[in-house]
């Protein structure tokens, strides 16, 4: 809306959502389907090849959505790049989408360049590596996005020349996913070259079921749960009057053996089920709910201190509870 009222001031940069493999995985094309049609879907991703990949702010502020590649040494080596087409698996142009600053960012035994293990592709990237971009380009400070943080800004250190920050993380999304109860930021730089970080919180709105789900998917997915626990009551009930009567040992193993299968499919329909009304807009997709419960110790855990921050009202809680839980499937898929 804003591009459409603004064309000229405002510009959009292409992030690592904005491709067809991210928006299949996740539930942006199921969006078009299910509201418009997959023709808004593919028209879209024409419109994302032509995004703008990055943006030079007065000659100071390198911004785009991730990080730093090592197969870019200038901003000329940027400009080069072709932009036209769908995110590459890994290269430079995967790295503007894709990599983060390193957990250990100034630590000096941190290596210039790791394998973002966290995303599955890219790299992490240390302040030695930013700071050295800098001087080389001779610009003040990257902004990216890419992380969720608590206060929607976050500061790096700064520059042994500039003693400005070498590297800034911009998040403009308030509540993200509804569950991280984050505060969102965005930055007003004028043209008396003032630096203004401006911070809002989210305003509540109507709860939507996950995956887009109407109310009749939900109920069906409940209604089956219900049934099959219904079913398991039978036969176990049936189970032990036969191991009782000890009148067939073939028949009562058989039954044990679909008892045990019922059992654990009803255990984990029971699962997802709590997962989706749970976590809410933070519940991942189908595809991607198995991976999320393979990990019983993480989930059940983060699930667990979610709850609680929500009873406690305690931000710092929700967010730590909700980034544990977001990655578990946070990394790139194929």
């Amino acid at each position: 809306a804003l591009k459409i009222n603004h064309p000229r001031s405002i510009i959009l940069l292409r992030g690592n959502h904005e491709s067809r493999q991210m928006t299949q995985v996740f539930t942006y094309k199921k969006e078009c389907q299910v509201k418009y049609s997959l023709d808004l879907w593919y028209q879209s991703m024409l419109l994302f090849d032509c995004l703008p990949i990055c943006a030079l702010i007065d000659d100071r502020f390198l911004c785009m959505h991730a990080g730093l590649s090592p197969h870019l040494q200038s901003l000329n080596d940027i400009v080069k790049l072709n932009r036209f087409q769908e995110i590459p698996s890994e290269g430079p142009f995967c790295d503007l989408m894709w990599s983060d600053p390193h957990p250990q960012f100034t630590d000096r035994q941190t290596l210039p360049w790791v394998f973002n293990k966290q995303r599955n592709c890219s790299f992490c990237f240390n302040y030695s590596v930013c700071e050295r971009f800098l001087i080389e380009n001779r610009i003040l400070a990257v902004i990216r996005a890419h992380e969720v943080v608590p206060n929607g800004l976050k500061l790096f250190e700064k520059g042994s020349l500039s003693q400005f920050p070498v590297l800034i993380s911009l998040f403009s999304a308030p509540n993200y996913c509804d569950v991280y109860n984050n505060t969102a930021a965005i930055i007003v730089y004028d043209h008396r070259r003032n630096f203004r970080p401006v911070h809002y919180r989210h305003r509540p709105h109507p709860f939507v079921l996950p995956n887009h789900e109407n109310g009749f998917e939900f109920g069906h997915r409940l209604m089956k749960t219900y049934v099959q626990e219904i079913i398991l009551a039978l036969i176990q009930g049936y189970t032990k009057s036969l191991s009782r009567a000890d009148r067939d040992d073939v028949t009562t193993e058989k039954l044990k053996t679909k008892e045990q299968m019922l059992n654990e499919h009803t255990h984990k329909c029971r699962r997802m089920n709590k997962m989706n009304i749970q976590l809410g807009n933070l519940a991942p997709p189908e595809h991607l709910q198995e991976k999320a419960l393979h990990n019983e110790n993480v989930f059940d855990q983060a699930t667990a201190s979610l709850s609680k921050s929500l009873v406690e009202n305690d931000p710092v809680l929700a967010f730590d509870s909700a980034s544990k839980i977001d990655a578990l499937y946070e990394e790139r898929v194929y």
